[in-house]
């Protein structure tokens, strides 16, 4: 069985794809991440998937695809949620046998024109600028409909999926046309962190399936975040792992523990803390998200991944300092390997982090699709995620 990964980048779904044993080979653009995933051992063609022919990738049984969700996610231009009904009408048409690619990208490009006129926030941009962010804009926005060319060029056996949750929509426009083709189907929002991802990460997922020994549908949790007293079904589920527990540090009970604050502008200054809380922020500090190390991070988004913080608080005055979040840190918190060979400059590896799909969540996805014992090796794998009380080591 080969699977063909989609927007690839540094191999998050692949990393779930090889534990299960899964042959694979993906497609990314960035040839730094491309870098990356290839030092781990993971196969790649640089290259953009809207250029390329589906069938150049013969013998492909199975399709993962998570393309960009900058124009999507709260994080980014919200630009791909102002032409959904254009990218649901491109996904029907294209899984129809249309082809219609060129004209989603035109159609969604003079839609975000016309919008671009009527935002303050693009109020000062002349009509040259105007014009080639909209382009950007309906290029990375119309990257979600390349799924549904992929799937009905190749008709794989299996099909899944992975966006932030504002594009469930558009999964779901997908399913009912992949239904249509011979597939069954489910899309719906999972959470990393039910599947032991210290990183409460909502994601929207489909699967979809020709074969009928597939199981099509959600797995089944292994973690929970209020667990229960057990059940007649089996006993009761482990709590959601904590930043703390996941970092190998009991951090909000530890005195005096040295912390390198790293980087030239913090100019190598080490921090203290001296029974004091701790907490992860996660954007700028005027709109950040607090969480204790206590509970699982947020999500770690790619465009906030250079403003990820730790923040130390002594409760007695209520002073705080803050201290950047290392790349290794950010990666053990996406559940990597600690061993995973992250690749370019820091700013590049926060990056590659922050858009990476949680190796454990692929791998329960397309495990429970399959009908793989999944939950033995992604506790496995998770075990090889733990970080050591080097916070740099691998930064």
């Amino acid at each position: 069985m080969t699977v063909l990964d989609l927007f690839a980048g540094a191999g998050g779904a692949s990393e779930g794809l090889a534990a299960l044993g899964l042959e694979h080979v993906g497609v990314e653009l960035d040839p730094v991440a491309a870098g990356t995933a290839v030092a781990a051992r993971h196969r790649r063609v640089v290259d953009d998937v809207a250029r390329l022919n589906p069938r150049d990738f013969p013998d492909v049984t199975g399709l993962w695809a998570s393309p960009p969700c900058t124009t999507f996610s709260s994080a980014g231009s919200g630009a791909g949620r102002r032409v959904m009904d254009v990218l649901a009408d491109g996904i029907i048409r294209t899984v129809a046998g249309e082809r219609v690619m060129d004209r989603v990208r035109q159609e969604c490009a003079r839609a975000l024109e016309a919008h671009a006129l009527t935002d303050p926030k693009l109020a000062k941009l002349t009509p040259v600028e105007r014009s080639e962010w909209a382009a950007r804009q309906a290029t990375v926005s119309a990257l979600v409909v390349e799924v549904a060319r992929y799937a009905r060029d190749l008709r794989p056996e299996w099909v899944a999926c992975e966006q932030v949750p504002g594009v469930l929509p558009l999964w779901r426009v997908l399913a009912r046309a992949l239904r249509g083709a011979g597939y069954r189907a489910w899309c719906g929002v999972l959470c990393a962190a039910n599947y032991g991802v210290p990183q409460a990460r909502h994601r929207a997922i489909l699967v979809a399936s020709r074969i009928p020994a597939h199981r099509v549908g959600p797995p089944e949790p292994t973690h929970a975040e209020h667990p229960g007293d057990g059940d007649l079904f089996g006993p009761p589920l482990p709590g959601w792992v904590s930043m703390a527990t996941a970092l190998g540090l009991d951090w909000p009970d530890r005195a005096a523990w040295p912390v390198s604050a790293g980087g030239t502008d913090a100019g190598g200054a080490e921090v203290f803390a001296d029974r004091r809380t701790w907490s992860m922020r996660n954007g700028s500090q005027s709109r950040a998200t607090e969480r204790g190390v206590d509970e699982p991070a947020g999500t770690v988004y790619s465009s906030r991944s250079t403003n990820l913080r730790w923040t130390v608080t002594r409760p007695a005055t209520t002073a705080s300092e803050t201290v950047r979040v290392s790349v290794a840190e950010a990666a053990c918190l996406q559940s990597f390997r600690v061993d995973f060979p992250w690749r370019g400059t820091r700013t590049t590896r926060y990056r590659q982090v922050g858009n990476a799909v949680p190796p454990p969540l692929a791998a329960a996805v397309v495990g429970h699709l399959l009908g793989v014992d999944w939950p033995p090796i992604v506790a496995a794998y998770l075990a090889r995620s733990a970080r050591a009380p080097d916070r740099e080591a691998a930064s």
